[in-house]
């Protein structure tokens, strides 16, 4: 099954609950001077995070450790702040092993999100659904982690968990959230977990909405081919059918454009 749509990692909405105000060392963050002590590389080092520098926050980082920071909040910090730059480059492996240390400090939901879409994105499906409960039992009130758990119990197949996730994540309207700002992929996911159970008119009204949002998926109009035909709207399902397939002959997909010529095949035998 695919995965849910990797531009949510873009919205780097990553706010840590015990980011320190870094209006403390003005002259490290503008980097006018050089640092010298472990505060002040930590300092530096969030203030090139903030600036979406991410190499130079870790190497930052990296050198605060080294130079043994001591409070204990800052180094909670540091973690959680260089495990999210190693997320933001797409280095899951370094970001789990920050979070990890992080939460031996302090156990906090953000933390355990964090963790398990760094999972998430390594195929690790368990292990995601796992922080995904840690961090709804600490905050229960987040839509997005019950969107990625959501989305994880679709990709694990257990589509009625899925749906009970999706439809508390989809009641949300708040914009600083993920699932704000991907309601097209939380409508395709509980679609595709209606369909799983074979709740068609369900399936197609989701599948509708996600249309509605995003026209250039074809696994959006693959999926509601599938479904209006299995409501016996053939019209309807090789009209999407269709659109699937030259949106993945664009593509160069060439898998998945058989796979859409056998299906307007069997569509129109069975017109």
């Amino acid at each position: 099954m695919n995965k849910i749509y990797s531009g949510v990692i873009a919205l780097n909405l990553l706010i840590l609950p015990c980011f320190p105000a870094t209006a403390k060392v003005p002259s490290i963050i503008t980097q006018t001077i050089q640092p010298t002590t472990a505060e002040e590389y930590f300092y530096r080092g969030l203030g090139f995070f903030n600036q979406n520098n991410y190499p130079k926050a870790i190497a930052d980082l990296n050198k605060a450790l080294q130079m043994k920071l001591s409070d204990p909040n800052d180094i909670v910090t540091l973690y959680q702040v260089r495990g999210d730059a190693y997320f933001l480059i797409d280095d899951y492996q370094q970001a789990i092993r920050d979070y990890t240390n992080a939460l031996q400090y302090q156990q906090l939901a953000l933390t355990y999100f964090n963790r398990g879409r760094a999972y998430y994105f390594l195929d690790q499906n368990q292990k995601a659904l796992q922080d995904f409960d840690n961090a709804i039992a600490l905050n229960n009130s987040d839509p997005d982690y019950y969107y990625f758990r959501g989305s994880i119990y679709y990709l694990l197949d257990n589509p009625q968990k899925a749906i009970a996730d999706l439809n508390i994540a989809m009641k949300s309207n708040d914009s600083n959230t993920i699932v704000y700002h991907n309601k097209e992929y939380v409508y395709y996911y509980r679609g595709s977990s209606y369909f799983e159970i074979e709740q068609y008119e369900k399936a197609l009204a989701d599948l509708n909405q996600a249309i509605s949002m995003e026209q250039s998926d074809p696994r959006f109009f693959y999926l509601r081919a599938l479904a209006n035909w299995a409501l016996n709207k053939n019209q309807n399902a090789l009209k999407d059918a269709q659109t699937a397939l030259n949106i993945y002959k664009q593509s160069r997909n060439q898998e998945a454009v058989r796979n859409l010529q056998m299906l307007i095949g069997e569509i129109r035998a069975d017109m």
